[in-house]
């Protein structure tokens, strides 16, 4: 299937034939490899050869120790919960945390698009389409686009998303959301809600692309809009505590002491702040660190430019089911999690999900947070 050399393992060559595939049907076209710790690539490709169309040539591929499997293929369907079945017509893919997927699809012969949560089995779980009823929100109000979906550390899918219906308008007509599944998707914020941490009146607007960690922490900058707010301080920085509460990084108009150590007092104030772009294509970047570190890029208004870590994850190891406590229910989430193999089960810092960690658990646990 592939071959090995020294310290490189070609996994695909345009002109070669696809494994398990009829004969004749080459690699045309290869784009958007995707790499992680678990000995997992996917990769886009076209491909041509015998009964071949442009209705059914762009494949994304998974590549691992069990072999080359197809994610999802142009023109072939997407189960649906409703019972029904669609058509993919073209496709994004982007590796998760525990080798699942944030799968975007639009539908053959529409501009319809949906978001599914691929798991490493390949079970397809609807998170969202066009067209959804949007949860927590106004009878009547639906989905209408998804712009920035990405794929974090607990499986969720994230994205930003517009909104119409009988309720909506120029105050309330899009938000956040996350969730594995369609029955489990939560609204994060919505345009018009008070943003967390900062003086009342002041609401969110609109977001730029999220930064996502194994450990499940969302980081964005957004824009707010609302009382004393104008171009001077209007984009915040905001990022997601283990319990998955939202906390205010930096924001322009801040004023920053950048003097280092024992050196006077250097105040300058943030004119502009940059988390960079987080896509399919490019896959997950890595701003954001599983110990919940962000690096990030800031501008000052005397033109000089700073690099900022910051570190505001809420470090409780022992709150596994991330309830904000440390109660008797994390122990039944810790098994669960060591069960799944999940991030959470990950209690001494080793990297690995072992028995170990139960006793780190029970450290951890006496230690509170």
């Amino acid at each position: 299937m592939y071959y090995e050399d020294n310290n490189y393992t070609l996994v695909a060559l345009t002109g070669e034939q696809v494994p398990d595939m009829p004969t004749g049907i080459v690699y045309d076209e290869l784009r958007f490899p995707q790499h992680r710790e678990q000995n997992i690539v996917i990769f886009d490709s076209d491909i041509a050869g015998p009964s071949i169309t442009d209705a059914n040539n762009r494949v994304w591929w998974q590549i691992s120790n069990a072999g080359l499997i197809p994610i999802v293929r142009e023109g072939n369907p997407l189960p649906d919960p409703s019972g029904t079945s669609v058509v993919v017509g073209t496709a994004s893919v982007m590796l998760g945390y525990r080798s699942d997927y944030c799968l975007v699809t639009q539908f053959a012969g529409s501009s319809e698009r949906g978001l599914w949560h691929v798991s490493p089995a390949l079970i397809y779980q609807k998170v969202a389409r066009e067209d959804d009823a949007a949860p927590e929100t106004e009878t009547g109000t639906f989905f209408i686009s998804f712009i920035h979906p990405v794929i974090d550390g607990k499986g969720r899918i994230v994205f930003y998303s517009q909104l119409d219906g009988p309720n909506t308008n120029s105050s309330n007509w899009a938000g956040i959301w996350r969730g594995s599944s369609y029955d489990n998707l939560e609204l994060v914020i919505r345009k018009g809600d008070q943003m967390p941490g900062l003086p009342d009146g002041i609401a969110f607007s609109t977001t730029n692309p999220f930064k996502t960690n194994s450990v499940g922490n969302i980081a964005f900058t957004c824009n707010v809009s609302g009382s004393g707010v104008n171009t001077t301080n209007n984009t915040v920085t905001y990022f997601t505590t283990n319990n998955d509460q939202l906390i205010p990084v930096v924001r322009t108009g801040d004023v920053i002491d950048v003097s280092r150590d024992g050196m006077p007092s250097d105040l300058r104030t943030v004119e502009f702040i940059r988390l960079y772009a987080e896509t399919p294509e490019v896959g997950l970047r890595s701003q954001l660190n599983d110990n919940g570190e962000l690096v990030y890029y800031v501008r000052f208004t005397d033109g000089s430019q700073a690099i900022f870590v910051a570190s505001v994850a809420t470090d409780c190891p022992a709150d596994t089911n991330g309830d904000g406590m440390v109660t008797p229910a994390d122990f039944s989430a810790w098994v669960a999690a060591f069960n799944a193999q999940a991030p959470e089960c990950d209690q001494n810092g080793d990297g690995a999900c072992s028995p170990a960690d139960f006793s780190a658990w029970v450290a951890n646990y006496n230690t509170g947070c």
